[in-house]
C-alpha cells in the first residue's frame, strides 16, 4: 500500500463457509476514515471477473450451470454464527446478478 494510491482496503478470508478472517487496512494522512471489515467500497470492473472465475469454479459441474443459479445453492455461506444470512432476499441472488453487479 505503500507504493500505490491505495489508502485503505478491507480482506476477508472464507474456509469453507466459515469466515476466518476479516481486517481493516489504513494507510493514509490522519484525517483519513479508519478502515474497518465492514467497511464499504465502490466496486470495480475487477470485482466481475472474480465473481465470474468464483462462481464456476465453485460450481461442481460448471458445463452444466446456469446464469440464473443461486449463489447460495453453489456457495452454502453461513453467518459466523453459523446461521442462514439474515437478509431471506439472499437466497435469491443468482450468478447473473452477481457478475452483473445488481440486487435480484
Amino acid at each position: 500500500m505503500k507504493d500505490s494510491p491505495v489508502r485503505h482496503a478491507s480482506l476477508s478470508i472464507v474456509h469453507g463457509t466459515k469466515l476466518v478472517y476479516a481486517r481493516g487496512y489504513t494507510m493514509a494522512e490522519p484525517n483519513w476514515p479508519v478502515v474497518q471489515p465492514t467497511t464499504c467500497f465502490r466496486m470495480a470492473s475487477v470485482s466481475k471477473t472474480v465473481t465470474g472465475a468464483g462462481g464456476l469454479s465453485a460450481h461442481p459441474k460448471p458445463a452444466r450451470s446456469s446464469w440464473g443459479t443461486s449463489s447460495q445453492d453453489i456457495l452454502a455461506l453461513k453467518t459466523p454464527a453459523g446461521g442462514a444470512p439474515a437478509d431471506s432476499r439472499f437466497k435469491d441472488i443468482t450468478i447473473q446478478h452477481l457478475l452483473e453487479q445488481r440486487a435480484a
